[in-house]
């Protein structure tokens, strides 16, 4: 049996917070609770799950970036300057985001309170919603804010606590180039990484966490403060931003992500026995792997689940997407510009593209019964420093290229993106594609090989050991790689030329909502007069 003080004290401060019992935002007996009408709650739930079924993000990300649409939404679109806490809570439930008929009324006067510091904290910029870079910075804020109000919705105590696990586990191993400063700034680019890595936190989370580390007084803000991230507001963003596009983050995040699982699946067995029971079963080795080797049956059974139901999503958007852009611009180009219509490419431009998706979510293949020895074997390494280090042992370093060598490297990379899309327009062409069917092809086969990467992402995420290459996948990857490349791009840079997503965003959801806002109110005037009869 091993003393509990052994385990490392990143170990204990996790087992700790299993201890500790979530914060519960339950309303307590007697107090009011704010409650919604069912009916319209529906309607709002079923254009939520729409909109969310044709833009491809993370699920535990969904209610961050709902309170992000909804802060944009009435910031910048309604042009409005407050923002009222009890109609984002309102967006939030009827969405299913939060429960209906549990939060207290006191909880809209604590989110309001969080939402007028970063309102003040706007007025204090007087950024013009009209100018490009005060646009763009107010986005930045409000995306900031819309990580503090998750914060304070869902405390993420736990998953802080995993990622310190991972830091002080892989951060000794961990060698950066020398040109990176040592010490913080090393340390920053590291702990991005593996919160990108582990807990898959996108940029505004990431945002929210350096604000605060640069910023620690901002959890208890003032005029003082206020006014002092105001005058160096520019150069925050500018410092934060460029931390987390650093050169060396793809490089990094590479390397912590082969390493996630069995820290995810450490917290998985924390979880399950909870604090007091795991500190018992830390020390037991054989009681330890058992239940580490259950936390990964049940880890393959839900990655399944995730499997098909990352890949309906996926279909559904590109078929959607397809379908629209084939109605709305393709058909009516060739009809009244061409004036002839070509319909196979249309065809192929409509089925081609989901039966790839399709195709790519079946080729997923979850690791065995060797992986998860691996697994346990990693495990064993987290919980006990003094165990042979064959996981962790190794030293990991970003791997360092010479200029002139980069240089060849880069002209071949060109080269595979001239080929690669050169064969393609070849042979679209003989298909009589037009060149915009031949852009609207591209478009999505670059998309849908990004999606299908995160579909399979969802298998390699479980996996400990690197995939065996051959001759094969290595020229298949480096002629894949450049519509990866350009589906990222789409992805991060040109955000909207998801015009779906944008029409939805301008044009149906400020309305949509103010309808559903009056229906409701409209129905809890009804049951007043209802209950003043009775």
């Amino acid at each position: 049996m091993v003393e509990t003080s052994l385990f490392p004290q990143s170990v204990q401060k996790l087992v700790q917070t299993y201890e500790q019992p979530l914060p519960n935002l339950e309303a307590a007996p007697g107090l009011p609770r704010i409650k919604l009408n069912e009916v319209i709650g529906k309607v709002a739930y079923f254009y939520e799950k729409l909109r969310n079924s044709i833009e491809f993000n993370e699920e535990h990300l969904l209610r961050r970036n709902a309170i992000e649409r909804i802060l944009r939404r009435r910031y910048l679109v309604e042009n409005r300057a407050m923002v009222n806490a009890r109609l984002l809570i309102h967006e939030l439930i009827r969405g299913r985001y939060l429960p209906n008929d549990t939060l207290p009324e006191t909880i809209v006067e604590v989110v309001q309170n969080y939402v007028d510091r970063y309102l003040s904290l706007l007025d204090h910029l007087q950024l013009k919603r009209t100018n490009p870079e005060d646009r763009r910075h107010i986005r930045w804020l409000l995306s900031v804010a819309s990580a503090d109000l998750e914060e304070r919705l869902a405390p993420s105590t736990r998953q802080d606590a995993l990622v310190e696990v991972m830091y002080a586990t892989i951060r000794s191993s961990l060698v950066l180039p020398e040109n990176i400063p040592a010490g913080q700034e090393q340390d920053v680019l590291v702990y991005l990484a593996i919160h990108r890595s582990l807990i898959k936190s996108d940029d505004a989370v990431l945002r929210y966490h350096l604000f605060k580390w640069a910023y620690p007084q901002w959890e208890h803000p003032n005029h003082a403060v206020t006014e002092q991230v105001r005058e160096k507001f520019p150069k925050l963003v500018e410092s934060i931003e460029a931390r987390i596009s650093h050169p060396l983050s793809e490089r990094l995040l590479v390397i912590c992500r082969r390493y996630t699982i069995p820290f995810t699946i450490l917290a998985d067995v924390v979880r399950e026995k909870g604090g007091a029971e795991a500190r018992l079963l830390l020390q037991q080795p054989a009681a330890l792997q058992q239940a580490v080797e259950d936390a990964m049956r049940t880890k393959l059974k839900t990655a399944r689940t995730r499997l098909r139901r990352t890949s309906v999503r996926s279909i559904i958007y590109i078929f959607i997407t397809k379908m629209m852009l084939a109605l709305a611009i393709e058909l009516p180009y060739e009809i009244f510009v061409l004036r002839e219509r070509a319909l196979m490419p249309i065809y192929i431009n409509s089925i081609f593209h989901p039966i790839l998706m399709f195709t790519i979510a079946l080729s997923a293949r979850l690791p065995g019964k060797e992986n998860t020895a691996l697994v346990v074997q990693a495990v064993n390494e987290i919980v006990h420093p003094s165990a042979p280090r064959n996981i962790f042992g190794a030293r990991l370093r970003p791997r360092p290229r010479s200029k002139v060598r980069s240089f060849f490297f880069y002209i071949f990379y060109f080269a595979t993106f001239v080929v690669t899309f050169g064969a393609i327009v070849w042979g679209l062409s003989a298909l009589q594609f037009n060149w915009l069917s031949i852009v609207v092809f591209i478009f999505f086969l670059s998309v849908i090989s990004l999606f299908g990467t995160r579909v399979r992402g969802i298998a390699r995420e479980l996996t400990l050991r690197d995939r065996r290459e051959n001759l094969f996948l290595l020229l298949l990857s480096s002629f894949s790689l450049p519509i990866l490349r350009l589906g990222q791009w789409f992805s991060k840079k040109v955000p909207k030329v998801n015009f779906i997503v944008f029409f939805l965003d301008f044009v149906i959801e400020a309305p949509f909502k103010m309808f559903v806002e009056a229906v409701d109110e409209w129905f809890s005037f009804l049951k007043e007069k209802r209950e003043e009869i009775s």
